[in-house]
């Protein structure tokens, strides 16, 4: 079920505070798509929930995922995956001069010590979103616009056309401020892409979307001559399933972040290959489709 809760994101650029990861889950990460489908090395996670000073895990705290309507105030920038496959560009800012861990209970970020603009502050990076973040600390409780980065891209960053030092092997990492906004795709090109995840088959077809332009709000496909909305694989927002009733070949179409039928409202057209008889076995396997 999709909460089509959508938290406030401020015009002017979102402040955070920036830790990082090593990579996804296996087999997929937390919007539902494996590694080896993320369109760059370059991508982030954000916030499930937004529990200030309240570290419990979501089962002790009576929750699922994705989080229930009753429960929207809870709900993170994560926004119950529908975030997710949209693009952020992310901006360095200030250092920690002491300790920052967020651990649970230390007082905040940087207590006791200084937040202080160094030779990275102003350097740039546009990423995807493409996981999310439960941890039981304080930036993901306490910073509702925190990014967990992926470990790499901090080698990544750009400054006046050049590409910066690697921020964790300068020793200036240290879980600084960033801010960032969403973007629409740089360098958009081609189509989406659709696959079908792991023991999809004839009654239960898990097909998951990539290369998005504007990210993806929900997902239509066509039953008995009515469009029906996809479920959402929990809230894995890049991950579907076909709505019983449907037969193949399947037929969807995409609508974007802002709620927009993306292509004019384009028909995508795909059925099971053969490799899926009697269900598929790799943690993604790639469909060719046809468009109207």
């Amino acid at each position: 079920m999709n909460i089509m809760f959508c938290p406030a994101f401020a015009a002017a650029p979102n402040q955070g505070i920036g830790t990082n990861f090593d990579n996804v889950g296996f087999p997929f990460g937390g919007c539902g798509v494996p590694e080896s489908q993320i369109e760059s090395a370059n991508y982030v996670a954000l916030n499930v929930i937004n529990t200030p000073n309240d570290y419990r895990d979501l089962s002790a705290m009576g929750l699922k995922r994705p989080i229930p309507p009753e429960y929207a105030y809870l709900i993170g920038a994560w926004n119950n995956g529908l975030n997710c496959g949209r693009w952020v560009t992310v901006t360095i800012g200030d250092f920690c001069t002491g300790p920052n861990s967020g651990r649970p209970g230390s007082g905040g970020f940087c207590t006791g010590y200084k937040w202080i603009a160094d030779e990275f502050n102003g350097a740039k990076l546009n990423m995807v979103v493409t996981d999310s973040c439960t941890d039981g600390n304080e930036f993901c409780r306490d910073s509702f616009y925190h990014l967990d980065l992926h470990t790499p891209s901090l080698g990544q960053f750009i400054k006046n056309g050049k590409v910066m030092p690697n921020l964790i092997k300068s020793g200036k990492w240290n879980n600084r401020k960033l801010s960032w906004n969403f973007i629409s795709a740089p360098n958009y090109q081609g189509d989406i892409k659709i696959g079908l995840g792991e023991n999809s088959q004839r009654y239960w077809v898990n097909f998951i979307i990539t290369n998005l332009r504007d990210g993806i709000h929900k997902v239509e496909t066509l039953v008995n001559g009515q469009w029906r909305v996809a479920m959402m694989n929990s809230d894995m927002g890049q991950s579907f399933i076909i709505p019983s009733g449907a037969i193949p070949p399947y037929r969807i179409r995409v609508y974007d972040a802002n709620n927009k039928l993306i292509n004019n409202g384009r028909n995508y057209i795909f059925q099971l290959p053969s490799s899926c008889n009697p269900k598929c076995i790799p943690a993604y396997t790639a469909v060719k489709y046809t468009t109207q």
